[in-house]
């Protein structure tokens, strides 16, 4: 049987509930089984149970095979795995063609005349400092800075850092390399596989598990990640800050890892 870890990750990466992943993994752990046998090795409520694999046999994670009783076998991970990555690219591209057909219309266009007057200016400001909650707008503050970068990206993070950030920032990151922007990463992760993602754009340096996660933009903004990242993503704190100086102190400090 998997261990609580991996099917809190296997939730959150495939956005199952407790039922399915527990369902699933007992089944993965059989081979084939039928609805009585998966209750009884999963906890599940038989009551439950039906209507449980059914939906994840809609999803893609089991086939139902007819027999009496109807027996169920796992679907191969990979084949999941490359499943739930389409349903997320259809996803988004549709939430993006949403979003670009609302950008033209007229209540965008008052939203964005009111922000104009007065939120453009204090964003400005150098000496504003914002306090981001929730990894969602964390990463999306990045990318509107990395679209905007003119000279140079650096970033440093922590063990799990480059695959937590892959599908949110690389789009922005791949954008900002396309302009000539200078891009790079200090990250304990450069051999795995979304390290190589990264090496299409960027300069990636191997280092110690650093616990300070931060990103330098043009050397006069620096995010601050407050906490390790291992924490929920509702729970991630970060501070913008608008300061050349700051910027260049941390540049050292980047600068000091990157020749380690």
């Amino acid at each position: 049987m998997l261990t609580k870890e991996t099917q809190t990750e296997i939730k959150r990466v495939f956005s199952l509930n407790d039922y399915e992943v527990k369902l699933w993994s007992s089944l993965l752990a059989r081979g084939k089984s039928t609805a009585g046998e998966l209750s009884e090795l999963s906890s599940v409520p038989r009551s439950r149970t039906y209507d449980v694999l059914e939906g994840l046999e809609k999803k893609g994670f089991v086939i139902s095979q007819i027999a009496k009783p109807m027996t169920y076998i796992a679907n191969h991970p990979e084949e999941i795995l490359n499943r739930h990555k389409e349903d997320l690219k259809k996803e988004l591209n549709n939430k993006l063609d949403q979003l670009n057909t609302h950008k033209k219309t007229k209540t965008f266009q008052d939203i964005l005349t009111l922000y104009e007057k007065k939120g453009s200016k204090m964003l400005e400001n150098s000496n504003v400092s914002l306090n981001l909650k929730g990894r969602q707008n964390i990463y999306s503050r990045l990318s509107h800075l990395f679209l905007n970068a003119k000279k140079e990206i650096l970033l440093q993070t922590n063990q799990g850092g480059l695959s937590r950030k892959n599908y949110e920032l690389i789009p922005s990151l791949e954008d900002a390399k396309k302009r000539g922007v200078n891009i790079r990463i200090i990250s304990p992760d450069t051999e795995t596989v979304h390290a190589k993602d990264y090496q299409k754009f960027a300069k990636l340096k191997k280092s110690k598990d650093f616990e300070l996660r931060f990103v330098i933009i043009d050397n006069d903004k620096t995010m601050l990640l407050t906490n390790t990242g291992k924490s929920l993503p509702q729970h991630e704190n970060a501070l913008l800050l608008n300061n050349p100086f700051i910027s260049e102190e941390f540049k050292k400090i980047f600068e000091t890892h990157w020749k380690q």
